[in-house]
């Protein structure tokens, strides 16, 4: 499966990404982006970290990117988030956007599981 992947018991169901590197995650799918109407204007996203106790919740900006087809969005300073929320390359995150409250809400992360493996 590919980490652009979304997956999700429905349509307003989880999502969720695969950590591929720091950077991967700081492009926001598609429909998020439509969502937080971003094809407007560029502007700060508030992200709520539900899976750390106590719940953490802080703003973030966005930029433009440019894709095959148009244009993308992002988040700026991911990997401080990353660091942030505890996550790791490889690990699995679920989120979704609360497109009332125009919140990027991290429900839970998956960690990667790492297995060693040795050759005689």
């Amino acid at each position: 499966m590919s980490a652009r992947d979304l997956l999700g018991e429905d349509k307003r169901g989880p999502e969720t990404l695969l950590a591929k590197n720091k950077q991967h995650l700081s492009r926001l799918p598609d429909d998020v982006s439509a969502k937080a109407k971003l094809h407007l204007s560029l502007k700060n996203i508030t992200i709520r970290l539900m899976h750390v106790s106590p719940l953490i919740e802080f703003s973030n900006g966005t930029r433009r990117e440019t894709k095959d087809k148009g244009y993308g969005y992002g988040l700026k300073r991911w990997s401080t988030c990353m660091n942030t929320a505890g996550i790791e390359v490889g690990d699995m995150v679920y989120f979704c956007f609360d497109e009332l409250e125009q919140v990027l809400i991290v429900e839970r992360v998956v960690p990667h599981v790492r297995r060693w493996f040795t050759t005689f």
